[in-house]
């Protein structure tokens, strides 16, 4: 069984990456809520500003993507599961 790892963020609170399948559907829920809460209290609190910092990950070395970007992304991202997109491909 894996752990929850934690890592820093911008310096300030850390957020949890899910790396555990929980046992029962209850945890899957709780899990679910803390990190709705944890996105919707950043979200609250985001300013315009915010949307020029960059983000930097291992995953994309040597690029910076605009925190503006990356939200964007994210959407899309849901959009084409939602849309079955990677099971057909358009011709």
């Amino acid at each position: 069984m894996r752990l929850h790892r934690k890592i820093k963020s911008c310096g300030h609170s850390s957020i949890t990456i899910e790396n555990v399948v929980p046992p029962a559907l209850d945890a899957i829920v709780d899990s679910y809520q803390q990190t709705l809460a944890q996105e919707n209290g950043w979200l609250e609190r985001l300013e315009e500003s915010h949307l020029s910092r960059t983000v930097v990950t291992a995953y994309l070395p040597n690029r910076e993507i605009a925190v503006r970007e990356a939200l964007l992304q994210v959407c899309l991202h849901s959009q084409w599961h939602r849309a079955g997109l990677n099971r057909h491909p358009p011709a």
